[in-house]
């Protein structure tokens, strides 16, 4: 954005979907009511032997809230900007990181869905380049994936037209 040339135009922007933590969410979910379940003084009066692991159990409560919100929190700070000239990651709660294709390095572009992004109408887009940092970009989560693939390919295809570039294969 701040970088941002000067007839650059925005194809799509956004954020993974908070569903690639499914996973973690669903076990989350479960053991943070067992957590306090277990800590409440039902379980004292009825299994005094389980009465000096309350505080163990609310600990456990805590670290386990935590990790929920940091899995949340740094999906939501995850972003994808997919210009015509080039993709920008951004990613990093308190540190940011800022990763750059140029567009026109995209070789091939594969589109994943995975079985627990499947079920709720998300996919991954991965671009594979010629880019020495980073030579596989996966887009995670991403809702409409196909027709994103789609535009990222003609975007490919148009930046390589405006920059002359063309692809040799060797073996």
């Amino acid at each position: 954005m701040d970088s941002k040339q000067e007839n650059e135009q925005v194809i799509w922007a956004g954020s993974p979907s908070q569903f690639t933590n499914f996973g973690s969410f669903f076990i989350y979910i479960i053991t943070i009511p067992l957590s306090v379940f277990f800590a409440s003084n039902l379980a004292c009066e009825y299994m005094s032997s389980l009465c000096f692991k309350k505080e163990a159990i609310l600990v456990a409560f805590f670290f386990g809230s935590c990790m929920f919100f940091y899995k949340f929190i740094k999906t939501y700070c995850h972003t994808y900007e997919v210009t015509d000239q080039r993709v920008i990651e951004r990613s990093g709660i308190i540190s940011r990181a800022t990763d750059e294709l140029e567009i026109f390095r995209v070789h091939d572009l594969t589109y994943e869905e995975p079985f627990t992004l499947r079920i709720f109408g998300r996919s991954n887009i991965v671009l594979h380049s010629a880019d020495l940092s980073n030579p596989k970009l996966v887009l995670v989560g991403m809702k409409n994936g196909q027709a994103l693939k789609e535009k990222i390919r003609k975007a490919v295809y148009d930046r390589r037209e405006v920059k002359l570039v063309r692809e040799v294969d060797v073996n």
